[in-house]
């Protein structure tokens, strides 16, 4: 895993937000072997969707770096109940964040997409300046416009303000100790826990064509540290494998990973979702001159073993 450049990093002061989520608490574990400050308040100790607070918090130690990492999505109950006030809180944190950080002279503003937010229509390797060129489907509409304001919002403001900003797209990240429930994280715990209780099959959802781009965290972290370190553009930047894999082939791999000996009932009734998310990752090699290290066959075979 690359952990940074030291002479970079060495005495920068880092804003994190979302610090104990998957993704922020494994930046925050991969910065703190470096001289840097990092302050990752809870949401106790400052509320992102306050004004006031935002600009407290960002004015009190002159930050250089604000990585913001956290977002309010819920779950897909969630979702579905109170799209509008999850739209409202993201919409409000990250414009005042990009604000109060824009005049407390930070040097650098780093957000996060997803691929969720590329058009739903495009069911091949997604470029970034394809990012807003379509619909979105209903289930992933309102994370998905709160990730492409996100960009938007970068955007606007290097160009009005010269604003330092970059927009980096995630596809699904996974690893181990997950939290939050994901396609990787859900399966390997079902596959653990039919063979702990000595089941003979496992239901999965849909007929497992979809294809996804499955990318270790510690790989998302690295990339994310050079991008960081060597990217100042304001158009998107995919972080990703750029490998199409289906979930029958995440099964297969989960099978082999915990010596599974039962059989698949594939749930063809139940939905699919997209069938083609991959990102393509030509860019983020030339620009970083990064390669994800971690197979997914070695990335579930430690996920299994936790």
């Amino acid at each position: 895993m690359y952990m940074g450049n030291k002479s970079f990093w060495s005495e920068k002061k880092i804003l994190l937000t979302g610090g104990n989520g998957f993704l922020g608490r494994h930046i925050k574990n991969a910065l703190v072997c470096h001289d840097c400050q990092i302050t990752a308040p809870t949401r106790d100790e400052c509320d992102f969707t306050d004004l006031i607070g935002t600009k407290k918090m960002l004015s009190r130690d002159n930050f250089d770096i604000v990585i913001h990492a956290a977002i309010d999505c819920g779950d897909l109950n969630a979702q579905t109940a109170t799209p509008a006030r999850i739209f409202y809180n993201n919409l409000t944190m990250n414009s005042n964040l990009f604000d109060s950080s824009y005049k407390a002279g930070v040097k650098k503003f780093v957000g996060f997409g997803s691929y969720w937010a590329y058009p739903t229509a495009l069911q091949k390797p997604l470029k970034e300046n394809e990012y807003l060129d379509g619909e979105l489907e209903d289930v992933s509409k309102v994370n998905g416009m709160i990730k492409r304001m996100l960009y938007v919002n970068g955007w606007a403001y290097k160009k009005e303000y010269n604003f330092n900003s970059i927009h980096l797209i995630l596809p699904n990240i996974y690893g181990k100790n997950q939290k939050t429930r994901n396609v990787v994280s859900a399966l390997v715990d079902k596959f653990k826990q039919a063979k702990s209780n000595n089941e003979n099959f496992v239901r999965v959802w849909g007929d497992g064509s979809s294809v996804r781009d499955f990318l270790y965290i510690d790989d998302a972290v690295s990339a994310i540290l050079l991008a960081i370190e060597k990217y100042d553009d304001a158009e998107p930047l995919n972080i990703g494998t750029g490998i199409a894999t289906s979930i029958k082939e995440l099964v297969k791999n989960i099978i082999i990973a915990n010596s599974f000996s039962g059989e698949i009932i594939w749930e063809k009734d139940k939905p699919n979702g997209i069938a083609y998310r991959v990102l393509k990752t030509d860019k983020m090699k030339k620009v970083l001159n990064y390669t994800p290290a971690t197979s997914l066959e070695e990335g579930i075979n430690i996920v299994s073993s936790c």
